[in-house]
């Protein structure tokens, strides 16, 4: 993502390009069984992206948190529990609301957890204690309903 790209454009759009950008430079990366998600350091952090072009969630998410952060547009990391396991996604800031974004759901599902409001809390639960650790910032409300881009 250059600068070009995001001139003149609203957090949403931001929002959107760095989904899309994400979504068509990563692979969710498995180990050699094709199943296992990878352990490796790498596959946990930024680095996966620019090595490999693989990660597992918390690459997804902490790429879009890093591309927001240079953007100007308010995200957070969220660590929980998604489908039983452990899970890292995102929250972002449009037009004075929050709504949840998982770039990793997002990369096999055609954007179905795209910009959700409380409607993310049925698939995405805050839990800082997956991760080994005991600490998670607050994290804001989510906006009652949906974006709409309409």
């Amino acid at each position: 993502i250059e600068n070009k790209d995001v001139n003149n454009k609203s957090d949403y759009q931001i929002v959107e390009l760095i989904n899309t950008n994400l979504m068509a430079n990563l692979t969710y990366a498995y180990k050699a069984d094709n199943h296992t998600p990878e352990d490796q350091p790498w596959a946990h952090s930024i680095v996966g992206l620019y090595l490999y072009n693989k990660g597992v969630c918390e690459c997804y998410a902490k790429n879009f948190k890093l591309y927001c952060d240079l953007l100007k547009v308010d995200s957070m990391f969220v660590v929980g529990i998604g489908n039983g396991g452990a899970h890292a996604w995102n929250t972002t800031k449009i037009n004075d609301n929050w709504y949840g974004i998982d770039v990793t759901w997002n990369d096999t599902t055609g954007n179905r957890y795209f910009l959700l409001g409380q409607s993310f809390n049925t698939s995405h639960f805050i839990n800082s204690n997956v991760y080994g650790s005991d600490y998670q910032v607050a994290v804001p409300a989510l906006a009652e309903n949906d974006y709409s881009s309409n």
